[in-house]
């Protein structure tokens, strides 16, 4: 298999991409910013790329919307956001160039657009924020600032990391352009890093969202007179460094949450020629406040659209001998509605499986340790890819039936567990045939799928 670049999720078209930055709806339409660099597939000259699309699904590539200024002495335009500002569009992010390293000398700047968000120009003011606004607290890897409004004031987060301990602080201003260090709205306890933070309100809760240099995190909980109050936690995806990192968000046309993140690349394995581009983004997922307030996450229901063969079955007893469920793809979805009994201690769902066992992706729900698992130890024939599983606690449990929603595209694994836990990762097959799908159950209980739905999905276009 030679051809690892997924067909329904966003990738660049060429050169290296990561974190998602400023998306947002306007005018009947989404627009995307990413961390890019235009001259390489590694890591480097960090600009902001563009794209927009009307669906989420089928992007066009734009010119790159913010590149360096190196007449200011920027390097870097590191990660941030994009509001409304009324009249205008204004995108926050973080400066980097040689006299502002990243860990103690960065600097929050504005640029603003009046034309569709396709030139921004940087305000005079800039920096908006330095270091030494944070009244003596010695913050480091200060970055990726998140801006909202809040009655009439606008309000910002910013993550960080003090002490060796991660932290997210909090902004107010009344125009944009002067910020006031508020408080420290989060401090952890043992993650020594918050990047990336958001923080939302979804139906009457706050969240507060980040990633510590490992799989993203989330608290539930409220918000009063600029105090947050976390209550629930929770993991945003099991995975990390190894799948989805720097997510954020967006309210759409719709008026839903929508989440994105990125989804890191791994090593490939060796291929003759080069690969043009590296890392891609998640799928978008609508967020809501879901059971114990816990966020609940479910694909976008656009993603419907991209169906186009299916297999539908119901009542299928599993058991030890794996069964075969007869489509074959590796850009497909299956959903799956399991019942079990006292005795089960696992359900497995394998993906990108050759005809002889040689390589295939499990995906394990243990029963008898509320577990969700991606298993890659046999996910592929190449001896550098990463093979490790990921696992994490499933957040949502019900006594005897599960939810397993799970989308494939030829190198991407997401997997959704009852609408409150994700896995996200990726696997390289090098088997043009490894591209069956079968499920079976380990223990003596007896185990159904009254649900199971497969679906091969299209291509999304790409200009």
């Amino acid at each position: 298999m030679k051809d690892y670049r997924p067909v329904y999720h966003f990738t660049p078209l060429h050169n290296w991409m990561n974190d998602p930055n400023g998306p947002i709806y306007h005018n009947g339409e989404y627009h995307l910013f990413y961390q890019y660099n235009p001259f390489d597939i590694e890591w480097g000259n960090i600009h902001w790329g563009h794209a927009k699309s009307t669906d989420m699904l089928n992007w066009r590539h734009l010119p790159v919307a913010l590149a360096p200024a190196k007449e200011l002495g920027e390097e870097h335009c590191f990660s941030g956001c994009v509001i409304d500002a009324g009249g205008y569009h204004a995108l926050f992010y973080t400066s980097i160039g040689p006299q502002r390293n990243p860990e103690t000398g960065a600097e929050q700047w504005m640029a603003i657009s009046k034309d569709d968000l396709n030139t921004w120009e940087r305000i005079k003011e800039n920096p908006i924020l330095t270091t030494k606004d944070n009244v003596g607290l010695d913050i480091r890897d200060w970055r990726d600032p998140y801006v909202w409004k809040d009655g009439e004031n606008w309000l910002m987060v910013l993550g960080g990391s003090l002490d060796k301990k991660g932290c997210v602080c909090l902004y107010s201003s009344a125009d944009l352009k002067k910020w006031r260090f508020e408080r420290l709205l989060y401090r952890s306890k043992s993650e020594t890093i918050c990047e990336c933070p958001n923080f939302v309100k979804i139906a009457d809760r706050y969240v507060l969202f980040y990633s510590p240099a490992e799989s993203p995190r989330y608290y539930t909980g409220s918000f009063y007179n600029l105090c947050f109050q976390p209550e629930v936690k929770g993991c945003l995806d099991f995975s990390g460094w190894s799948g989805l990192y720097a997510p954020t968000s967006f309210v759409d046309g719709k008026g839903r949450r929508i989440f994105i993140g990125w989804l890191t690349e791994g090593k490939r394995p060796d291929q003759e020629g080069k690969y043009d581009y590296t890392g891609a983004l998640s799928l978008p997922r609508e967020l809501s406040i879901g059971k114990e307030g816990l966020l609940r996450m479910t694909p976008i229901q656009e993603l419907q659209s991209l169906r186009y063969e299916a297999k539908r079955f119901a009542g299928i007893e599993l058991c030890k001998e794996k069964w075969d469920c007869g489509l074959k793809g590796k850009s497909v979805e299956v959903y799956a509605e399991i019942e079990f009994e006292k005795g089960i201690e696992a359900i497995i769902l394998n993906v990108f499986e050759s005809p002889d066992g040689e390589e295939v992706t499990s995906i394990v729900v243990d029963v008898a340790q509320q577990m969700l698992s991606v298993d890659r130890t046999r996910s592929s024939l190449s001896p550098g890819v990463n093979k490790d599983i990921l696992f994490g606690k499933a957040q949502y449990w019900e006594e005897n039936r599960f939810i397993l929603h799970v989308f494939i595209d030829k190198s991407i694994v997401e997997v959704f567990f009852n609408e409150h836990t994700s896995i996200s990762t990726r696997v390289y097959p090098v088997l043009d045939d490894s591209c069956g799908i079968s499920l079976h159950a380990l223990g003596c209980g007896k185990s159904v799928a009254r649900v199971l739905n497969i679906y091969k999905l299209k291509d999304t276009s790409y200009s």
